[in-house]
């Protein structure tokens, strides 16, 4: 084959092929191009898409923002509940509190009062020592023991004074008799009085000095009179209970004091 053939022949591959290369490389470009066109529709439709994802995540937002209002609103509105809870707790704590506390008041008011108040003193006579008035000796000797003293009063009685009990059993002058070397009672015969040595043990609960008056509405007798008695040298109140006469020795003019002296005898009929 002539060379200027061969090269022709070749000359038109090599145009072939570099036309075909050529195309190839076109469309190789177009398609880059279609695909970078694509891809920049896609990035545009992407971003249409973002956009649209974004203005349906706006949706989305203002829907989850409604949806988070809602939900502050329910966690406001919870907030509220368990706050208004807290508070009515607080102001049943508070309530409760209160109620103790004025309970505790009152209660502290009451004990108070209780403290402040004065105890009750219940004033009585001892009724026991009355009914010892009209004994013989010999019974009071076995109720009281062996005698202990004997003594004559400014009025001429006698006092028989006990080993027991704490006061002497009166009878009078002409009542007694000397056995041996004492004055006795005589047999059979009946005291007709009795002498305390200490107010305080027939007017119960007397701890201070008070004056007739008070005397007659502490222990409910009747008052009489008050005076000095000169023959016996020294001051006296007396009073009545039923059929008892009450003659209380005082050392000051009106002053019973708990450790006055008293005699109770027989009313005279």
């Amino acid at each position: 084959m002539p060379l200027n053939k061969l090269g022709g022949d070749y000359m038109k591959k090599i145009n072939v092929l570099s036309l075909t290369i050529a195309s190839i490389t076109a469309i190789l470009c177009a398609c880059g191009n279609t695909n970078t066109a694509t891809d920049s529709e896609n990035k545009k439709d992407s971003s249409q898409t973002t956009v649209s994802e974004s203005t349906s995540t706006k949706g989305k937002t203002v829907t989850i923002t409604t949806n988070s209002e809602t939900v502050k609103k329910t966690e406001t509105s919870t907030t509220i509940s368990e706050t208004v809870k807290k508070t009515e707790t607080s102001t049943t704590v508070s309530e409760t509190v209160n109620k103790a506390e004025t309970s505790a008041e009152v209660n502290e008011t009451e004990d108070n009062t209780e403290t402040n108040a004065e105890p009750v003193i219940n004033h009585q006579l001892n009724f026991d020592l009355l009914s010892n008035i009209g004994l013989t000796y010999d019974e009071i000797i076995s109720t009281y023991g062996n005698l202990k003293d004997v003594s004559k009063l400014p009025n001429g009685d006698f006092c028989y004074s006990f080993t027991q009990g704490c006061m002497g059993y009166l009878w009078h002058f002409d009542e007694v008799n000397k056995v041996g070397n004492m004055l006795l009672p005589n047999a059979g015969v009946k005291c007709g009085g009795i002498l305390i040595f200490e107010a305080k043990d027939f007017f119960l609960e007397l701890n201070s000095s008070v004056n007739p008056s008070e005397l007659e509405k502490m222990y409910d007798i009747t008052y009489i009179s008050s005076g000095y008695n000169a023959h016996d040298d020294c001051n006296y109140s007396d009073f009545k209970l039923d059929d008892k006469y009450i003659y209380v020795i005082t050392k000051e003019s009106e002053i019973i004091s708990p450790d006055s002296q008293l005699q109770i005898s027989l009313l005279m009929k």
